[in-house]
């Protein structure tokens, strides 16, 4: 089966980790959160992708290249015209060849053990389409769907706050029939002038097409605000090591004998640990370097950063590249987390 990635975005919500990158490549665990969804994919059998691109092409391409580094064959078409979910998955119509495809927006994430059901519910029962879903309190900033016995009865885009009477939410996976490019070449232009996807799959409801469900396991997000990081890397570590408070490790980590830490963690290739204080909810991108007397708690550091000795960061993210300085102390919140900059300073 191929997938298709929608990446054209600009993430502005995402802001300000988007100045510098695409969304996509946002690290999530201490790799792009496209690479994510890759591989959530190929773990159901996908292996030829078609990613969509827009913002900052080239950035996404440089990184991705060919997918040979992941395993898989990756292809790129530019999206020239912001017109929405619909107008960019139109672009891939000649790439599926007219088989069933996986969808995904490039800013899912999700545990990889997601993906393979989806793909045996629609290959159980062959429907039009396949959607995600995910539950929410009020779905108001997505999808709301209303679904029985694993069908799909109608999707509500984006309804008003505290209107919505299901939880379920599109959450932005599919697996799709080629028919639902008859329905994205007749739909009309939504209230912002674009193509919206969800659109031409409630069209196909509409012409009596069946639609199903599949409810996603444990968590989902997509990624919407810098926030997310310190929601999403420790549930991320958690699936992957099995264990709430689970530690990851790279290759070639030099960890000092005083160094404490605690999990959930994860360090990547090439980091340099001093005697610091690592831990609750860390994320060390590759080749860090954290000095003598450190603290750091829910602190994502992007690859390449330094972090002075004595810092005292908690919910802070610190981005590629850059250096905190010696006894600096940066604490932000949950919702409004500090940004370090190149320079060592708050965005």
């Amino acid at each position: 089966m191929k997938g298709v990635i929608l990446a054209a975005g600009q993430g502005t919500r995402m802001k300000p980790l988007t100045h510098r990158r695409p969304k996509p490549l946002v690290p999530v665990v201490n790799r792009p959160m496209i690479h994510h969804v890759i591989l959530g994919a190929c773990s159901a059998g996908v292996d030829d992708f078609l990613i969509v691109v827009g913002y900052r092409a080239e950035d996404i391409m440089a990184a991705l290249g060919d997918g040979s580094a992941l395993g898989v064959r990756l292809r790129y078409i530019m999206q020239e015209e912001q017109n929405g979910t619909g107008g960019a998955t139109l672009l891939a119509e000649d790439f599926v060849a007219g088989e069933p495809f996986m969808l995904s927006w490039a800013d899912i994430v999700t545990p990889a053990y997601n993906y393979p059901p989806v793909v045996a519910d629609y290959q159980e029962h062959q429907p039009a389409l396949t959607l995600t879903l995910n539950w929410m309190e009020d779905p108001y900033e997505g999808a709301a769907v209303y679904v029985q016995d694993g069908v799909v009865e109608k999707i509500e885009e984006k309804p008003p706050k505290g209107t919505a009477a299901t939880h379920w939410n599109n959450a932005g996976v599919f697996v799709c029939h080629p028919i639902i490019f008859e329905a994205l070449h007749i739909i009309p232009p939504s209230a912002r002038g674009e193509y919206e996807f969800p659109a031409a799959v409630q069209l196909l409801m509409d012409q009596g097409e069946v639609v199903r469900g599949v409810a996603l396991r444990d968590f989902r997000s997509d990624m919407a605000r810098p926030s997310e990081l310190f929601v999403v890397d420790p549930q991320m570590i958690a699936a992957q090591t099995g264990d709430p408070v689970g530690v990851m490790i790279g290759e070639e980590v030099a960890l000092a004998p005083g160094a404490q830490l605690e999990g959930p963690a994860a360090i990547a290739a090439r980091a340099r640990i001093g005697n610091a204080c690592l831990g609750p909810a860390v994320c060390l991108g590759e080749g860090v370097r954290v000095e003598d007397e450190a603290a750091l708690a829910h602190v994502s550091v992007f690859a390449g950063a330094h972090i002075g000795e004595g810092a005292d960061l908690e919910y802070v993210v610190v981005e590629e590249g850059a250096t905190v300085p010696a006894g600096a102390s940066h604490h932000g919140t949950p919702s409004e987390p500090v940004i370090l900059g190149a320079a060592g300073e708050e965005s």
